[in-house]
């Protein structure tokens, strides 16, 4: 993997949307929501440090979504650890009335515990998620 900062990447992406090489830079995946706010969150599960939704200030994510793929180096690649600006958005996958949006403010690799966790504030939404509720997450830069 290239070394390149992360204002290296963010203006390659932005130059490679400009020229509709390629889309806007997004990531999505599939998890299912576990409402224990302790760590570690185990396979293809996400969750929050507080099951009020917008309270919440991080998002757990295992490294393994939903059809046990491991998307760890995928993840490293796009988003460098540390201070990252961009928003993440969770929908429930079969009903897209609930849902939540929150900026990002930082990004942080766990990997004995296999996740990895997204500082946020909570934007907006309607996130009424229950135990063991699939989800979509889409993280765009």
């Amino acid at each position: 993997m290239p070394n390149l900062s992360y204002e290296d990447r963010k203006s390659i992406n932005k130059y490679l949307i400009e020229e509709g090489i390629i889309g806007q830079v997004n990531t999505d995946f599939q998890y299912t929501y576990n409402d224990n706010t302790t760590n570690p969150t185990t396979n293809k599960q996400f969750k929050t440090n507080n099951n009020d939704f917008t309270l919440a200030t991080e998002l757990v994510f295992s490294y393994r979504v939903r059809g046990n793929v491991d998307i760890s180096n995928l993840v490293k690649f796009r988003y460098e650890e540390g201070v990252f600006t961009g928003k993440i958005y969770i929908q429930k996958n079969n009903n897209s009335d609930v849902f939540a949006i929150y900026d990002i403010s930082n990004i942080t690799y766990d990997d004995e515990n296999n996740q990895f966790i997204l500082s946020v504030s909570y934007s907006s939404g309607n996130p009424n998620f229950a135990q063991n509720n699939i989800v979509i997450c889409e993280i765009r830069m």
